[in-house]
């Protein structure tokens, strides 16, 4: 991918402005970057979306001892269809540590994997530059490209500490013996995390192939660029990779099964997986800024750029955009990349330490090692496990994150379950609310939506989006909540939709009550109201016969959904 430069003649002066004070400060600054690293994420409240609903298929796993191939926990789901589950390991990994030491132990967890990325990335850069100094430029710099995806603790995160580890030990071919050996055990690891495993393929099949074309243009010959060692390294790493991959539940068809997923219809509808859009938002720009340093550094460079960079670069930069999902992946190549010839454009030259430790480097190594231990027992997750006082759940989940009123809608569902009046609600809510909600409530709950988008058809989506960002026009929303068959209405205050003040003004529908509203002016992300459709209790019984009726479908019968709320046109419908 990238090769170091030539240490030039050993040297043994020892000066402030000479290369061994900088490699000193450099040492000392290593740890209190990394302590850093962990201090930010154990720190950070982690966000609703894309979590809980995975602990809580996690659970499931956990608690049946199989994996599931349909959806557990939504009403709307496409129905018959089967998909593997690729981030299994991840979730049982998620799910038993919050069981253990609840969102203490999430947060430990976030923040050692967090700092085990940084460890790889600096060790990747410190293989492609031969300088300590620029492997933390290159740790610094992705911490502030990557800063937008912070306090996501999706499976995701679990599985790029494998795409970390990749990056170590092929940043800097040909590969060593031990590299080819630890390249497929970091597969068989990544296969059971999460499905991006597949782009390490590609990493690895671009450094094969840039490797391959640099032989050639060198030894003038493909029998000899066949037959050197390098090459053939390469290909054996990515080979056995392969076959290493195929070590998971599933077997060699989750190779299938993953790329199965990404062709699904729903995934085009979602921002996540279209193009961004320059400028627009963090992520925009710093797509922009990636792709200025990439061409200025490509323009003045004194270093040729590898056939493997070039293929790097413009393989995973078209990629990031056209497509947001792939932005994570790109702002932690470029950096990397471009370190050896930021290194060459540098005014100094990267000379070998002095022979013997100085007072002065060793002082600094003192004090950088006391700022990273100051730094790690000043961090959330450091108080905790001091003192053994955890942090209250609204400090360590984000301000979106509905707590409050989530206790007490599982609180109302069972005390209705108390009284002989529980049944599995249809429970439709603001799109950043499903997961926790899916976690909190009983498990009985049915949602119309949640973060596992990838088992609902675009209709769905659709009128999702209509429910969630409602304007005036031609759709009915009380016939969209009649046609799915909605309990229980979750509206989150900010962002103000149609739905939310049709529920919160005084004009609410007459067959729904609200027992829950906390939209008060000021700071309302987690904030909002619930509402409850009205049901007496001679509607809800033969409303549980219709739910017996669907189980006649063995017998060739397909009864009409929701034959029995005919009876919420009569009279006596909504009276307490």
């Amino acid at each position: 991918m990238s090769y170091a430069l030539e240490p030039s003649a050993p040297s043994v002066a020892v000066s402030l402005a000479g290369t061994p004070w900088r490699r000193a400060l450099a040492r000392a600054v290593v740890p209190v970057v990394l302590a850093a690293v962990f201090f930010r994420a154990s720190n950070l409240p982690i966000t609703p979306v894309d979590t809980w609903s995975h602990w809580k298929h996690g659970e499931w796993i956990w608690q049946h001892g199989r994996l599931p191939d349909r959806d557990l926990f939504g009403y709307t789901s496409e129905p018959g269809l089967r998909l593997a589950d690729t981030a299994w390991l991840s979730q049982v990994v998620g799910y038993l540590v919050y069981r253990g030491a609840g969102m203490e132990g999430i947060a430990l967890l976030y923040g050692v994997l967090e700092l085990l990325k940084a460890l790889f990335l600096l060790l990747a850069g410190r293989r492609a530059t031969g300088s300590l100094g620029w492997a933390l430029v290159g740790v610094i710099v992705f911490q502030a490209a990557r800063g937008n995806f912070y306090g996501v603790f999706r499976p995701q995160v679990i599985g790029d500490v494998c795409w970390f580890a990749l990056l170590w030990l092929c940043v800097r071919p040909p590969l060593t013996r031990v590299a080819v050996a630890v390249i497929p055990a970091v597969f068989a690891l990544w296969a059971n995390l999460h499905g991006a495993f597949l782009l390490g393929y590609v990493l690895l099949a671009v450094i094969l192939a840039g490797h391959f074309v640099e032989q050639v243009r060198t030894q003038r010959s493909l029998a000899r660029a066949f037959a050197d060692g390098g090459v053939r390294r390469l290909a054996l790493a990515l080979g056995l990779s392969v076959a290493a991959a195929c070590v998971n539940p599933y077997g060699p068809k989750l190779l299938l099964e993953v790329v199965r997923f990404s062709k699904l219809p729903i995934l085009q509808a979602v921002t996540e997986w279209q193009p961004l859009v320059p400028l627009f938002d963090f992520d925009g720009k710093m797509l922009a800024l990636s792709f200025l340093l990439v061409l200025v550094t490509l323009r003045l460079s004194p270093r040729r750029f590898a056939a493997g960079e070039v293929g790097l670069l413009l393989l995973f930069g078209l990629s990031a955009w056209f497509t947001a999902r792939m932005a994570p992946w790109w702002a932690t190549l470029w950096p990397l990349l471009l370190l050896p010839h930021w290194q060459a454009l540098a005014p100094w030259s990267d000379e070998p330490p002095a022979r013997h430790s100085t007072v002065l480097g060793a002082s600094l190594m003192i004090l950088g090692w006391f700022g990273a231990g100051a730094l790690v027992l000043a961090s959330g997750s450091g108080r905790w496990l001091l003192h053994g006082e955890a942090r209250a759940t609204a400090v360590q989940t984000s301000a979106d994150t509905p707590v409050r009123l989530a206790e007490s809608l599982a609180d109302w569902m069972s005390r209705r379950e108390a009284a002989g009046h529980g049944r599995p609600w249809r429970v439709y809510a603001s799109f950043r609310w499903n997961d926790y909600l899916l976690w909190k409530l009983p498990p009985q709950t049915r949602f119309y939506f949640y973060s596992f988008v990838h088992w609902f058809d675009v209709e769905r989506f659709n009128d999702r989006i209509y429910l969630e960002e409602m304007h005036d026009g031609p759709h009915d929303w009380r016939g969209l909540l009649e046609r799915y068959r909605i309990d229980v209405l979750v509206l989150q205050a900010q962002p103000s939709t149609a739905l939310f003040e049709a529920f919160h003004g005084p004009r609410r529908p007459e067959e729904w009550d609200v027992i829950y509203d906390d939209a008060t002016p000021g700071d309302t992300l987690g904030r909002g109201l619930i509402a409850v459709r009205r049901v007496d209790s001679f509607a809800e019984q033969l409303t549980a016969v219709d739910a017996a009726q669907g189980c006649v479908g063995a017998l060739g019968q397909t009864p009409l959904a929701g034959t029995w709320r005919a009876l919420a046109r009569l009279p006596w419908y909504g009276k307490k």
